[in-house]
């Protein structure tokens, strides 16, 4: 991916009074830029959804070939939103915010403050009550389980596993809020603040792991490697007994919301400053982009990289 950050002459530096330099410097510089235009590739032309201002984007999710996402109106309202060219149709989905979403086998969980949900078209949609307030950030659905994990604020974790068949429910709490859940070689993992859990009965049971000590905001398997992410820049790339791990980034910026990693093997990463970073191994770290309000959702499909965020904020770029 090629982003072109500009061509700057300070004429006050380079070009004094000697007119007849000034006009060889001029034709150098329109010569040198017309013989190699098709050697710089064209910066990122962003498209923006129109969507409402009070809408917050957390993520996206492919279900029956069609694009979605899923967010909600402050915190009052979960949405989905469905594409249909370059419009937007919005519906509702629950009383509260939907933080992330978990695609499996052609159903769609969501979780948010107080419910998670599940549904097999996207249509009709069954809610789960969490107790006490409780705010479920990620889910992860195995059989006929759906697992969230998250917290009573920040306060203390919480991991709730919901029978659908049933619904009967279980709630383990510990003294760590988590952020994200995700399956990994037949385990759950859970990533949070300063811990890392691991199951190996699917949420029944847990057990702590050596990778403590940041916070830790997301995690993805990516080609059979388990990459997990701290809000202070750093990604990490665990062995497959989650004992030790290699930085494979360090971006030095704090508050990363999330990261992407593309066919390309660039890393794409965001924060809540509305900075968009790409990191490659032949470049080093470059900005790639700056947006007026949070970015929390990055998703990649069909040559396209969306981003969804705070403030409205839903765009898509070719890459």
């Amino acid at each position: 991916m090629g982003v072109l950050h500009g061509l700057h002459l300070h004429n006050d530096m380079y070009l004094k009074k000697n007119s007849f330099l000034c006009r060889f410097l001029s034709l150098y510089v329109l010569f040198t830029l017309g013989s190699c235009q098709n050697d710089i590739d064209d910066p990122l032309v962003w498209f923006h959804y129109d969507v409402k201002s009070t809408y917050s984007i957390r993520s996206f999710e492919v279900s029956n070939g069609e694009l979605l996402a899923f967010g909600g109106e402050t915190w009052s309202l979960g949405l989905e939103l469905s594409f249909d060219g370059d419009d937007v149709v919005t519906d509702s989905l629950s009383p509260t915010i939907i933080l992330d979403t978990y695609l499996s086998s052609g159903s769609v969980s969501a979780c948010g403050p107080y419910y998670v949900l599940n549904s097999d078209d996207v249509t009709d949609w069954n809610t789960y009550q969490l107790d006490n307030f409780d705010i479920a950030r990620s889910c992860v659905v195995i059989d006929d389980k759906l697992v969230s994990v998250g917290g009573l604020g920040f306060d203390f974790g919480t991991i709730y596993t919901h029978n659908l068949t049933d619904n009967s429910l279980i709630r383990f709490t510990l003294s760590h809020t988590l952020e994200k859940l995700i399956l990994y070689q037949d385990r759950l993992v859970a990533v949070g603040y300063g811990i890392v859990l691991i199951s190996h009965d699917l949420g029944i049971t847990w057990e702590l792991t050596p990778l403590e000590g940041g916070h830790f905001v997301d995690a993805e398997v990516i080609e059979n490697e388990l990459y997990i992410l701290d809000t202070d820049g750093s990604l990490l790339i665990t062995n497959a007994e989650l004992s030790t791990w290699d930085r494979e980034v360090k971006l030095g910026t704090s508050d990363i919301t999330d990261f992407l990693v593309l066919q390309s093997d660039e890393i794409v990463f965001a924060n809540l400053y509305g900075e968009l970073y790409v990191h490659s191994k032949s470049s080093g770290i470059e900005v790639l982009a700056t947006f007026d309000h949070a970015i929390r959702s990055l998703f990649a499909q069909d040559g396209k990289l969306y981003i969804g965020g705070d403030g409205g904020l839903l765009a898509s770029t070719n890459i």
